[in-house]
């Protein structure tokens, strides 16, 4: 074998060795690449399922889901700590908003259902069927908001109803006054005292109507209204001339200090009551008045000859017609005519008018009276307790507008105790 041959093929096995060298090291690159890659992969789909769990499951503020125990605890960040701060005070206001609803509903169901069987009891002389109904005191209540109130009424004026015929009944029983009354009834269930419906007359009612009727009783009940602990004279009405009356001025009686005129605008824009329209002959008008006619010449001339001039006719009723005082509520106190004076309740009695707020004229041969408001004027306004309720009013600030000075309290606070 030559040198030559030799040397060649010792070089020969130095470059296969170096090939194969390279080619085994490139081969287990790869190899621990793919392995590397692979063990990752793994450990993702080990960790991701704790990146989904809920982090109140495995302690606040771990972001991985991973549990943290007491003795061990991750540091947070600031921000960290206010956003659970955050969820915290979220999810704790959530709670307690779902627990109030729960109480508001529970709260309305009760208040919808029919009111207590509770003494004292109440005997009312139904005219209709000539015969007493006896009832429990938050019955009756209902029963004259219904008959005294229109129920499509807002709730809040509804209640400040339910606070007034309450008031007045509890004091009328305090007092005993069931002299004018038939035997065995404490309160006649007309307007002489206050209109009542009784139980048959209310189921005839659509269920919606009856419960809204129950809840101004419910919401209120026990509640009357007090003058020096004393349950107050709760006169009501049902419409206003703009101002409530004093009721000294109405009933010629002693001032009563929390009846007194106060202002009550909201009866003008919406009570269908507020403008009412009488016509009469002069003759007629004297007649009920009773006035003679020869004492009014002027009216007596107008009665023989009804065709006579508008303008005549009226300088006759603005010269025998004359007011010669007003009350603090703007009604007439007291009034002329001819020689004759008169009050302005007799005036309005007399010739069945709405109110004691009255202007006149002359027209197509007759005397026109207008009247402004409905009702007697002392206590609260019905009309006026819609208008307060629509401005967002409750029935405690209705009640202790219209009655001055007045407080609410329970039955039980006044009601004389046994011994």
């Amino acid at each position: 074998m030559s040198r030559r041959w030799r040397l060649g093929k010792s070089l020969k096995s130095k470059g296969a060795m170096q090939f194969y060298s390279r080619y085994w090291k490139k081969e287990k690159r790869k190899f621990l690449t793919i392995t590397a890659g692979a063990c990752l992969l793994v450990l993702i789909l080990m960790l991701l399922p704790l990146s989904i769990v809920e982090p109140s499951k495995y302690g606040s503020g771990n972001k991985a889901g991973a549990i943290v125990h007491t003795d061990k605890q991750v540091p947070q960040t600031e921000a960290g700590s206010k956003r659970n701060a955050i969820s915290n005070s979220e999810q704790k206001k959530s709670t307690e908003r779902r627990n109030d609803l729960v109480q508001e509903r529970a709260s309305a169901d009760e208040m919808i259902k029919e009111p207590d069987d509770q003494a004292p009891y109440v005997g009312v002389y139904v005219a209709d069927k000539q015969a007493v109904e006896r009832v429990p005191l938050e019955i009756y209540v209902r029963g004259v908001v219904a008959a005294e109130m229109p129920e499509r009424f807002e709730l809040e004026a509804l209640k400040a109803q339910a606070i007034a015929a309450r008031t007045f009944i509890v004091r009328r029983l305090m007092h005993a006054k069931n002299h004018e009354v038939p035997q065995g009834a404490d309160v006649l269930g007309s307007v002489a005292h206050q209109a009542y419906e009784p139980l048959a007359k209310l189921e005839d009612r659509e269920n919606p109507m009856r419960q809204k009727l129950n809840r101004a009783v419910n919401e209120t009940a026990g509640l009357i209204l007090t003058y020096k602990d004393q349950p107050i004279q709760a006169a009501y009405f049902s419409t206003s001339n703009g101002h409530t009356e004093n009721a000294e001025d109405y009933w010629a009686s002693p001032p009563i200090p929390y009846l007194r005129s106060v202002p009550s605008p909201w009866d003008r824009a919406i009570s269908p009551r507020f403008t009412n329209i009488v016509k009469l002959d002069a003759a007629d008008m004297l007649r009920k008045l009773g006035v003679a006619s020869s004492a009014v010449p002027a009216f007596e001339a107008l009665a023989v000859d009804e065709d006579a001039a508008s303008e005549q006719g009226s300088r006759t009723v603005r010269e025998s017609i004359k007011v010669l005082s007003r009350t603090k509520g703007q009604r007439i106190a007291e009034l002329s005519i001819g020689d004759t004076k008169l009050t302005g309740r007799q005036l309005r009695e007399r010739l069945g008018l709405t109110s004691s707020s009255v202007e006149w004229k002359w027209e197509d041969g007759k005397v026109v009276l207008t009247s402004y408001g409905y009702g007697h004027g002392v206590g609260m306004s019905q009309y006026g307790a819609q208008g307060m309720a629509l401005k967002g009013s409750k029935a405690e600030q209705i009640v202790t507008y219209y009655y001055v000075g007045t407080t609410l309290k329970k039955i039980e606070d006044v009601w004389p105790k046994k011994p």
